[in-house]
């Protein structure tokens, strides 16, 4: 399968999970492509993806399709968490590409103001807190 095939699979997987709110499938496509952008080399891209997946993981989607509701929301981010593998990227990306906190910061709040949506209720300040911290302690 050729890089283009390969990406467009993706892309459609991801926007099928989105508008059938499978957030968890969704948030797994998500870090296939952030694999996908650092295999390519697309640092950047790929740092902006891995955070984008912690903040899908922080928010922790569920995947309950049609039933998303009060009783089956979207999302709990009671039970959110950051997955150990994924910070330990963002953390090898941030060496590599010798960035400070405050640039990796710039590079979660851009991604998450174009992606975020109204189902997701942690907020990206908080969210960034949880990660720095986890950050810092890398």
């Amino acid at each position: 399968m050729s890089p283009d095939d390969t990406w467009k699979r993706l892309n459609h997987d991801a926007l099928k999970h989105a508008s059938e709110n499978n957030w968890g499938l969704f948030s797994n496509t998500q870090l296939k492509m952030a694999d996908y952008l650092l295999a390519e080399g697309k640092q950047r891209q790929a740092l902006s993806m891995f955070l984008w997946v912690c903040y899908l993981d922080l928010n922790d989607g569920n995947n309950h399709g049609s039933l998303t509701s009060k009783e089956f929301p979207a999302f709990n981010p009671a039970s959110g968490f950051l997955a150990p593998d994924v910070v330990k990227k963002v953390v090898q990306l941030k060496d590599a590409m010798e960035l400070s906190a405050a640039e990796v910061q710039t590079v979660f709040m851009e991604t998450v103001q174009k992606r975020r949506n109204k189902l997701m209720p942690m907020g990206p300040a908080k969210a960034w807190q949880k990660i720095n911290a986890v950050l810092q302690a890398s």
